[in-house]
């Protein structure tokens, strides 16, 4: 049940590295995993086609959608096996109980680079296999959406006064935690969740 203590409870030592205590640490990785992938394969790090461009958009665009697949089909999964869903449960199911505990609202270097790993080598894969140059600003557009919705997250639950798109996207994001888990399972922005029929207008406060 969701009232089982969960794994990172029992182990709470691991959140040193399986978390990080503010998403400024996810910003500076973020930008050497960029600088990475541009010293990889010698690309200029301003000189961005309109190709460049495009693909640069549909990798941010493919992180909305990961961003959304993971809340609500691995967070929210159903697993039959108890020690696995004990485990994939257990920083998700630990937030929405302790809600205002900053230790888990930004994910850590080891949960973050096997992550990456096993995002991007399937599609460096395709694109080579293309004979595409799309990956490195896909890859870019993934990653810096990344460190977006790190920062968004922690304000979400640390900022006392948001306002304008903060203000809209806390109460979206509120809306789930207080009211809907089965719904609004974005967590920077609801497209996906009108498209695939998760879409729960919040109450207005």
């Amino acid at each position: 049940s969701d009232m089982a203590v969960t794994w990172i409870e029992r182990h709470p030592k691991w959140l040193k590295v399986l978390a990080s205590p503010h998403p400024a640490w996810n910003t500076l990785l973020v930008m050497a995993l960029i600088a990475g992938l541009f010293r990889l394969s010698s690309r200029e790090l301003l000189d961005f086609s309109w190709s460049d461009l495009a693909w640069l958009a549909l990798g941010v665009l493919g992180w909305t959608f990961f961003e959304y697949a993971m809340h609500r089909w691995v967070y929210h999964g159903t697993y039959k096996n108890k020690r696995l869903r004990e485990f994939v449960e257990s920083f998700h199911i630990y937030h929405h109980r302790n809600i205002q505990d900053a230790r888990v609202l930004t994910a850590g270097v080891l949960m973050i680079l096997p992550l990456a790993l096993l995002t991007l080598s399937p599609l460096y894969f395709v694109f080579s296999l293309l004979s595409s140059t799309g990956f490195v600003p896909y890859a870019v557009g993934f990653i810096a959406a990344y460190g977006f919705y790190e920062w968004v997250h922690y304000l979400i639950h640390k900022h006392s006064d948001p306002r304008g798109y903060l203000k809209w996207i806390t109460r979206y994001h509120m809306h789930h935690h207080d009211r809907r888990w089965d719904r609004c399972f974005g967590n920077t922005n609801s497209l996906w969740d009108h498209l695939l029929g998760t879409y729960s207008k919040p109450a207005k406060h």
